[in-house]
Protein backbone atom coordinates (compact mmCIF):
# COMPACT_ATOMS: atom_id res chain seq x y z
CA UNK A 1 0.00 0.00 0.00
CA UNK A 2 2.95 2.38 0.48
CA UNK A 3 3.65 2.13 -3.24
CA UNK A 4 0.09 3.29 -3.91
CA UNK A 5 0.95 6.65 -2.34
CA UNK A 6 3.16 7.51 -5.30
CA UNK A 7 0.35 8.10 -7.78
CA UNK A 8 -3.34 8.99 -7.24
CA UNK A 9 -4.51 6.90 -10.19
CA UNK A 10 -2.61 3.87 -8.96
CA UNK A 11 -3.91 4.48 -5.43
CA UNK A 12 -7.54 4.51 -6.56
CA UNK A 13 -7.02 1.27 -8.48
CA UNK A 14 -5.53 -0.63 -5.53
CA UNK A 15 -7.45 1.05 -2.65
CA UNK A 16 -10.24 -1.51 -3.00
CA UNK A 17 -7.84 -4.44 -2.61
CA UNK A 18 -6.72 -3.68 0.94
CA UNK A 19 -10.13 -4.56 2.42
CA UNK A 20 -11.11 -7.48 0.17
CA UNK A 21 -9.02 -10.10 1.95
CA UNK A 22 -8.50 -8.40 5.32
CA UNK A 23 -10.40 -9.65 8.38
CA UNK A 24 -11.11 -6.72 10.68
CA UNK A 25 -11.45 -7.95 14.28
CA UNK A 26 -12.93 -5.76 17.00
CA UNK A 27 -12.86 -6.60 20.71
CA UNK A 28 -16.04 -4.60 21.32
CA UNK A 29 -18.66 -2.61 19.48
CA UNK A 30 -17.28 0.54 21.13
CA UNK A 31 -13.88 -0.03 19.49
CA UNK A 32 -15.61 -0.80 16.19
CA UNK A 33 -17.55 2.49 16.33
CA UNK A 34 -14.37 4.45 17.10
CA UNK A 35 -12.54 2.81 14.19
CA UNK A 36 -15.40 3.44 11.75
CA UNK A 37 -15.81 7.06 12.85
CA UNK A 38 -12.09 7.71 12.44
CA UNK A 39 -11.95 6.06 9.02
CA UNK A 40 -15.13 7.76 7.80
CA UNK A 41 -13.96 11.17 9.04
CA UNK A 42 -10.89 10.85 6.82
CA UNK A 43 -12.74 9.25 3.89
CA UNK A 44 -11.97 12.24 1.67
CA UNK A 45 -8.27 11.32 1.97
CA UNK A 46 -8.34 7.54 2.44
CA UNK A 47 -11.28 6.78 0.12
CA UNK A 48 -12.75 4.54 2.85
CA UNK A 49 -16.38 3.46 2.93
CA UNK A 50 -18.26 0.71 4.71
CA UNK A 51 -19.12 -0.71 1.31
CA UNK A 52 -15.46 -1.80 0.98
CA UNK A 53 -15.57 -4.12 4.03
CA UNK A 54 -15.71 -7.82 3.20
CA UNK A 55 -14.77 -9.61 6.44
CA UNK A 56 -15.58 -8.40 9.97
CA UNK A 57 -15.36 -10.15 13.33
CA UNK A 58 -17.06 -8.42 16.25
CA UNK A 59 -17.13 -9.33 19.93
CA UNK A 60 -20.52 -8.26 21.30
CA UNK A 61 -19.80 -9.08 24.95
CA UNK A 62 -22.04 -11.07 27.25
CA UNK A 63 -25.01 -12.75 25.63
CA UNK A 64 -26.76 -12.66 28.98
CA UNK A 65 -26.59 -10.07 31.75
CA UNK A 66 -25.08 -7.40 29.48
CA UNK A 67 -25.50 -3.76 30.43
CA UNK A 68 -27.88 -1.48 28.54
CA UNK A 69 -25.17 0.85 27.18
CA UNK A 70 -23.24 -2.04 25.60
CA UNK A 71 -26.43 -3.50 24.14
CA UNK A 72 -27.37 -0.13 22.63
CA UNK A 73 -23.86 0.22 21.16
CA UNK A 74 -24.13 -3.28 19.66
CA UNK A 75 -27.43 -2.39 18.00
CA UNK A 76 -25.94 0.81 16.55
CA UNK A 77 -22.96 -1.03 15.04
CA UNK A 78 -25.06 -3.88 13.64
CA UNK A 79 -27.54 -1.46 12.05
CA UNK A 80 -24.73 0.54 10.49
CA UNK A 81 -23.11 -2.59 9.07
CA UNK A 82 -26.45 -3.89 7.80
CA UNK A 83 -27.30 -0.64 6.03
CA UNK A 84 -23.92 0.40 4.62
CA UNK A 85 -21.60 -2.63 4.44
CA UNK A 86 -23.30 -4.11 1.38
CA UNK A 87 -20.20 -6.03 0.22
CA UNK A 88 -19.86 -7.88 3.51
CA UNK A 89 -19.20 -11.58 2.90
CA UNK A 90 -18.38 -12.67 6.45
CA UNK A 91 -19.73 -11.24 9.69
CA UNK A 92 -18.57 -13.25 12.69
CA UNK A 93 -20.34 -12.28 15.92
CA UNK A 94 -18.88 -13.51 19.19
CA UNK A 95 -20.74 -13.60 22.50
CA UNK A 96 -19.51 -14.42 25.98
CA UNK A 97 -21.46 -16.66 28.28
CA UNK A 98 -21.30 -15.74 31.95
CA UNK A 99 -23.14 -17.76 34.57
CA UNK A 100 -24.26 -15.33 37.24
CA UNK A 101 -27.65 -16.55 38.35
CA UNK A 102 -27.87 -19.24 41.00
CA UNK A 103 -30.07 -21.33 38.71
CA UNK A 104 -27.39 -21.19 35.98
CA UNK A 105 -24.69 -22.75 38.16
CA UNK A 106 -24.16 -26.48 37.93
CA UNK A 107 -22.61 -27.72 41.16
CA UNK A 108 -20.12 -30.47 40.52
CA UNK A 109 -19.03 -32.55 43.43
CA UNK A 110 -15.87 -34.62 43.43
CA UNK A 111 -17.91 -37.80 42.77
CA UNK A 112 -19.71 -36.23 39.80
CA UNK A 113 -16.40 -35.15 38.25
CA UNK A 114 -14.95 -38.66 38.74
CA UNK A 115 -17.93 -40.21 36.99
CA UNK A 116 -17.73 -37.75 34.11
CA UNK A 117 -14.07 -38.57 33.60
Amino acid sequence: MSLAGVCWQFYHEVALLQYQSTLLCFASSHICVQFLQTKLSTAHVTNFSLHRLHHVQLDLGPAKYGNTAATTQNVVVLKQLAQEATSLQLLALNFHCYHRAATDILLLSHKVVERLL
